[in-house]
């Protein structure tokens, strides 16, 4: 199972990008709403308000593959911003400063891909 952590920053409402990504994620069918929350933080410092971090654990090739794809579609019709994604309980970590290239996503999509497996 893998599990990624996705937070939004230096954006003029980190929030409401956030739970639109989420509200994707849980409109796909490919994707168990089961596996994913918003989870509220303090605000990075020199920030007010409360900040959120979608959380949420992929198993199996339909899901990454859901996840790859929403992720994608997201990133390429939100304006430029820092995006930071945490993959496999920190071990892995993905830190976007605008668009995705294709390189960067088929990294995300392998990592992604070796945590949703199970035992061999």
């Amino acid at each position: 199972m893998a599990r990624f952590e996705i937070g939004i920053s230096d954006s003029d409402n980190d929030t409401e990008e956030l739970r639109e990504l989420y509200r994707l994620f849980r409109d796909d069918d490919g994707l168990s709403t089961e596996s994913m929350q918003l989870e509220p933080h303090a605000p990075a410092p020199g920030r007010l308000g409360i900040t959120e971090t979608l959380i949420m654990s992929l198993s199996g090739a339909g899901s990454v593959a859901a996840f790859n794809r929403c992720l994608l579609a997201w990133i390429n019709t939100r304006k430029p911003g820092r995006i930071e994604i945490t993959m496999n309980e920190g071990k892995d970590a993905l830190v976007i400063d605008g668009k995705i290239p294709k390189e960067v996503m088929a990294k995300l999509m392998e990592i992604a891909s070796s945590g949703s497996r199970g035992p061999s």
